[in-house]
C-alpha cells in the first residue's frame, strides 16, 4: 500500500474508515473500508478491543484488515500494509473458483470429496451433444416412469450467492442452455465460464421434506515463522484418512469453526408421481435445490439443533449420559449421533481440499515474515441419504443379479451407513449477518469474530509491534498466548 508523501512502515494502528481512503492504496487502487466484512457487533467486539474509527484521510495504516473482494487485494509482501491480512485474492482463487477448484481435486486425487464435476462445460456439451434422454451414457439416465430422477447444476465459475445457479433434471435441457451461452470465454457468458456439477442424490431431508446446505467457517494461516507456529500449537486430532496433509500444506494451519450453520431450503422437494414427467411441480424449482434461492427461508440454525427423526436425534437421556467431548467436537454426543458424523467429515473432507489446494497454489509465497497473513472461507457441502441410497449390487453385477449373494443371513446386524457428505463450493469472501446469511442468528457472527481476534488478529498485532521493540521493550510485554475459542485445528 502507498500513502501519498510518506513511506510507511508495516500498519499496527487499531483503526479504520468506511469507504474509500483519500490517500492510502492498494496495488493501485482506493483501500475501501479495512473492516467492510463485519456486521455492527463485530465492530462493537473490536471497538472494545481499542479499535476506533477515523476519518477517511487519517494516515495511520490499519493494523487488521478484514475486507470485501472489492475492498482490497494484498499482496503477499509490501511496505505500508496492514500486519494482519487476508491471503492475495490469486491465492484463495484456487479454491473459490469453481473451475479451479474441481481441477484441483482431480489432479490432487481427490476428485470424491466434492460432487461430480466437469470443470469444462464446453467440452462438456461437445461430449453429450449427440445423446438423447434414451441414448445417453448411464449416468445421466433416468428410471422409467420417472421415479428416480437425476439431478444437475450449471455454476458459473466466479458465481456468488447462488445468482448464477441453475437446475436441470434432464440432460437435453442442460444442453440447450449450454448451447445458448455461446462460445466466447470472456465476459460472464462464455461456455468456458461455466461448470457443471451433479446433484448430491438422494438427499438427506429434514423433517419437512425439504434439502439444507451445511455451511462451515475454515480459517487459514500462514505461519511465518517457527515462533508462531509453536505459539499456534499443533492440529487438536488428525482426521482420519489424512496422514501427511499437514506435511503437504507446509506451512498452512487450517481450522473449522464449530459453529456449523444448517441451512434450509426455501421449499420442500416435491417427489413427482411415477409418469408424471419432467414438468412435474418443484422438479428445476431454484427455490427448491439452491440454498440462497426463494423467499420465506426457515430460519438457520447451528449443527448441533439439527434433528431429523427419532432414530437420528441425541439421546439425552441415554448417549449423553456420562459422555465426555471428543478431540474438537463442538458439543457432547452419543457415538452414533448424526451430529457427530456430519461434523467428523466437514472436518476431514476441509482439511483434505486445503491441503489439496495448498499443493496448487493457495500458499503466499515470499510472504512478509513480520505479517499474519490469513483468511476467512466458507466451506458450503451437500448431504447424501446414505439409509436411502440403493446398496451396490455385489462383485459391481448389474441390477438384479446376484440377490442372493447380497441378501444378508436371517437375524444379522447390518452397520448402519454414514451420511456421505459433499463439498459444493467454497466461498473466499462469505457473508456476514448479511445478503444471504442475514437470517443466521447474529450471536453466531459475534462468536466466530470473537474467536478470529483472539486466535489471529491480537496475537498478529502483538507479533508485529514485537519486531520494533528493543529487548527490553519485548521482556517487559505480556505474551499472551493464541486462544482457539470455537475453531478446532484440523491441518
Amino acid at each position: 500500500m502507498k500513502a501519498a508523501g510518506a513511506t510507511a512502515a508495516l500498519g499496527t494502528a487499531r483503526v479504520y474508515w468506511q469507504g474509500a481512503h483519500a490517500t492510502h492504496l492498494v496495488s493501485g487502487r482506493p483501500f475501501q473500508s479495512p473492516l467492510g466484512k463485519l456486521h455492527a457487533e463485530g465492530l462493537a467486539l473490536l471497538g472494545s478491543a481499542g479499535w476506533t474509527r477515523v476519518p477517511a484521510a487519517d494516515p495511520r495504516v490499519p493494523g487488521f484488515a478484514l475486507t470485501t473482494r472489492k475492498g482490497a487485494d494484498f499482496p503477499a509482501a509490501g511496505a505500508g500494509l496492514p500486519a494482519v491480512r487476508q491471503f492475495p485474492q490469486r491465492c484463495t482463487a484456487v479454491l473459490d473458483d469453481k473451475r479451479l477448484l474441481a481441477e484441483c481435486l482431480e489432479a490432487e486425487g481427490c476428485p470424491h470429496l466434492a460432487p461430480r464435476t466437469w470443470p469444462d462445460a464446453e467440452s462438456f456439451l461437445h461430449q453429450h451433444s449427440a445423446s438423447t434422454t434414451a441414448q445417453a451414457p448411464a449416468d445421466w439416465q433416468l428410471a422409467a416412469g420417472g421415479s428416480r430422477r437425476g439431478l444437475w447444476f450449471l455454476k458459473h465459475r466466479h458465481g456468488v450467492k447462488g445468482q448464477a445457479v441453475h437446475p436441470f433434471t434432464s440432460l437435453p435441457p442442460l444442453l440447450e442452455r449450454l448451447r445458448s451461452l455461446g462460445g466466447g470465454g470472456g465476459g460472464g457468458g462464455g461456455r468456458q465460464q461455466w461448470v457443471v456439477q451433479e446433484g448430491v442424490s438422494p438427499p438427506l431431508l429434514l423433517p419437512d421434506g425439504r434439502k439444507f446446505m451445511l455451511r462451515a467457517h475454515v480459517l487459514l494461516l500462514l505461519l511465518g515463522s517457527s515462533r508462531q507456529e509453536q505459539a499456534q500449537g499443533q492440529p487438536q486430532a488428525q482426521p482420519a484418512g489424512l496422514a501427511g496433509a499437514a506435511g503437504a500444506a507446509g506451512q498452512l494451519a487450517a481450522w473449522v469453526h464449530r459453529d456449523v450453520i444448517v441451512t434450509p431450503h426455501a421449499r420442500p422437494l416435491c417427489q413427482p408421481a411415477a409418469g408424471a414427467g419432467e414438468a412435474a411441480a418443484g422438479a428445476a424449482d431454484p427455490a427448491v435445490h439452491v440454498s440462497s434461492r426463494g423467499s420465506s427461508h426457515p430460519r438457520p440454525y447451528l449443527l448441533s439443533e439439527l434433528r431429523l427423526g427419532a432414530q437420528q436425534q441425541l439421546d439425552a437421556e441415554g448417549q449423553r449420559a456420562g459422555q465426555q467431548r471428543g478431540p474438537g467436537e463442538p458439543w457432547e454426543t452419543g457415538s452414533g449421533s448424526l451430529q457427530r458424523q456430519l461434523w467428523h467429515r466437514v472436518c476431514e473432507i476441509s482439511a483434505a481440499a486445503v491441503a489439496a489446494a495448498a499443493r496448487r497454489g493457495l500458499v503466499p509465497g515470499e510472504a512478509d515474515q513480520r505479517a499474519t497473513l490469513y483468511h476467512l472461507l466458507a466451506f458450503d457441502f451437500g448431504v447424501a441419504d446414505a439409509a436411502a441410497a440403493p446398496p451396490p449390487d455385489p462383485a459391481g453385477q448389474p441390477s438384479g443379479q446376484g440377490a442372493a449373494a447380497a441378501t444378508p443371513a436371517a437375524g444379522a446386524v447390518q452397520p448402519p451407513r454414514q451420511p456421505q457428505v459433499l463439498l459444493l463450493e467454497a466461498n473466499s469472501y462469505p457473508a456476514i449477518a448479511s445478503g444471504t446469511m442475514a437470517a443466521v442468528p447474529r450471536a453466531v457472527y459475534t462468536r466466530l469474530m470473537a474467536d478470529l481476534l483472539s486466535l489471529v488478529v491480537l496475537p498478529g498485532l502483538r507479533r508485529a509491534q514485537a519486531a520494533e521493540q528493543t529487548a527490553a521493550e519485548q521482556a517487559a510485554a505480556e505474551p499472551e498466548a493464541p486462544q482457539e475459542g470455537g475453531f478446532c485445528r484440523v491441518l
